[in-house]
C-alpha cells in the first residue's frame, strides 16, 4: 500500500502516519471552507435572496456535522452526485469524515494548510477563486460576452462540482484514516508492553499481522456514527473509495492511498492516473511541477484513459496535453528474459526532466484564458486554479440546475 507521494505504511514510525492523517483532515477543512465562500458567493443566484444569509448552513450537508459533537450527517448518492440526508432513507450509507463550518473556517487562518496547498507564491487563493467563479462561462466556456443567465449557470456548475470534490475527500480522510488507526493503536500497545507486565484493559495483545480485521474496525465506526438501532434502515455501507473519487480528491491536495501493491498492479488497476492527478493539481495550486521520467511514463501509458475520463482530460486544452504528451518520449515494454518473469516498462525519447510553470489567469489575459509556450527549456502554461474539467462544463450545469431543485444539497428520501 502506497500514496502518491510514494510513502508507505509499513515500517514507518507514528509521525509520518499521523502526519498523512492529519494533512489530508487540513486540506478537507481548507478547501471546505473554499467551498463555503463560493457558496456564499452564489447563494442568492441559486436558491434565492431568502437563502443567501444561510449559506453555512447550505454547506452543512456536503461537509458533514453543523457542530463539533453532533452524529454526523449520513453521505449518499443521489442523481450521481453526493449529497447529505436528513435520516435513514434506505440509500447507500457512504462511510466518510465529516467536518463543520467552524472548523473549516479556523483551517482557513492556518498558514500550514495554505504552504502545502498553495505554496509560498503570495498568491491569494481567495481572490483568484472569486474571480474564477464569477467568470466561469469565458474560462471554461470560451466565450468572452455572455449572457447574465449562462454566466450564472456556469458559476453554479463550479459551485456544485467543488461540492463532490469536498465529498470526495471527506471519503479519502475517513479511509486514511481508517486503515492507519489500528497498526498505530497496537503498536503503542506493544511498546507499553515491553515496559510494563500487563497492559491495563487488554488481556492479551493479538499476534503482528492479525489485529483487529479492517473489517470489524468499520463495523465499530458505523456503530458510533449511527448507532446499532438504525442500521437495517440502510441498504448498504460503502466503504471502498472508488478511483473517481480517489482522482478527484488527489487533484485538490489529498494524499491518496493506491491499493495496488507493486508496479505491475498499479499498472493493470490503471492506479497511475491518480498520481497524474496529484501532479496537475499540485501544478495548478503552486504554479510549478518538475516533468520528470516517472510523470512522462504515467502519461505515456495512460494517455488513452485520460482522454475517456471525465475528470482529467478537461484539466488541459487539447494542444498542452498533445505538448505534454510529445515531451513524454514512448512507452516501450522489454519481453521477459527468462520463463516466468514479467516484461519491464521503460520510456524511449525522454531526454531529461525539466521544469513546467502555471500562471493564473487574470483580467489582462482574460480573452485567451489558457496558454502554453516554451520558454527557454521551461514550459510555461495559463489557466485557472481551479480544476474544474471544462469539457464537461454542460454536464455540470444539469447537475446544478438539479441542485437548484432540490433547493440545497440534501437527498429525497426513497
Amino acid at each position: 500500500m502506497t500514496d502518491v507521494e510514494g510513502r508507505t505504511t509499513v515500517d514507518r514510525g507514528r509521525l509520518d502516519t499521523f502526519k498523512v492523517v492529519e494533512r489530508n483532515f487540513a486540506t478537507l477543512r481548507a478547501n471546505a471552507h473554499l467551498w463555503a465562500r463560493m457558496l456564499s458567493d452564489q447563494g442568492e443566484a441559486m436558491f434565492g435572496k431568502h437563502l443567501v444569509e444561510e449559506h453555512k448552513r447550505l454547506a452543512v450537508p456536503i461537509l458533514g456535522k453543523r457542530r463539533r459533537n453532533e452524529r454526523p450527517i449520513p453521505l449518499i448518492r443521489h442523481a450521481d452526485l453526493f449529497l447529505g440526508s436528513e435520516g435513514p432513507t434506505y440509500h447507500d450509507f457512504l462511510l466518510a469524515h465529516s467536518t463543520t463550518p467552524r472548523e473549516a473556517f479556523a483551517e482557513s487562518g492556518r498558514s500550514e494548510a495554505q504552504e502545502f496547498l498553495f505554496g509560498n507564491l503570495g498568491r491569494e487563493p481567495i481572490e483568484q477563486l472569486e474571480f474564477e467563479l464569477a467568470n466561469a462561462q469565458v474560462i471554461w466556456g470560451g466565450r468572452r460576452r455572455v449572457r447574465a443567465e449562462n454566466r450564472a449557470a456556469a458559476s453554479a456548475a463550479v459551485v456544485v462540482w467543488f461540492s463532490q470534490a469536498v465529498a470526495a475527500q471527506r471519503r479519502i480522510s475517513w479511509d486514511s484514516e481508517i486503515r492507519r488507526k489500528w497498526p498505530v493503536e497496537q503498536a503503542a500497545l506493544r511498546s507499553e508492553a515491553k515496559l510494563h507486565p500487563n497492559v491495563i484493559g487488554v488481556h492479551k495483545i493479538p499476534a503482528k499481522g492479525r489485529a483487529r480485521a479492517l473489517q470489524q474496525q468499520i463495523e465499530w465506526e458505523i456503530n458510533q456514527i449511527i448507532g446499532r438501532t438504525e442500521k437495517d434502515t440502510w441498504n448498504e455501507f460503502i466503504g471502498k473509495i472508488s478511483r473517481d473519487e480517489r482522482i478527484l480528491a488527489a487533484l485538490h491536495g489529498s494524499i491518496v492511498d493506491l491499493p495496488a501493491a507493486d508496479i505491475h498492479e498499479l499498472i493493470e488497476s490503471k492506479e497511475y492516473l491518480v498520481i497524474i492527478a496529484h501532479w496537475i493539481g499540485t501544478l495548478k495550486r503552486t504554479g510549478t511541477q518538475v516533468f520528470d521520467e516517472n510523470i512522462a511514463r504515467w502519461l505515456r501509458l495512460g494517455w488513452k484513459s485520460i482522454k475517456s475520463s471525465k475528470i482529467l482530460y478537461g484539466q488541459f486544452p487539447k494542444t498542452t496535453w498533445l505538448r505534454l504528451i510529445a515531451s513524454a518520449g514512448k512507452y516501450c515494454l522489454t519481453p521477459a528474459v527468462r520463463a516466468g518473469a514479467l516484461p519491464r516498462c521503460r520510456i524511449e525519447g525522454f531526454s531529461k526532466p525539466f521544469t513546467v510553470t502555471y500562471e493564473w489567469v487574470t483580467m489582462n489575459t482574460l480573452d485567451h484564458p489558457t496558454a502554453c509556450s516554451w520558454e527557454g527549456e521551461v514550459l510555461a502554461l495559463r489557466g485557472p486554479m481551479l480544476c474544474f474539467p471544462a469539457d464537461k462544463l454542460l454536464y455540470w450545469k444539469q447537475k446544478a440546475s438539479i441542485i437548484v431543485r432540490l433547493k440545497g444539497f440534501w437527498a429525497r428520501a426513497k
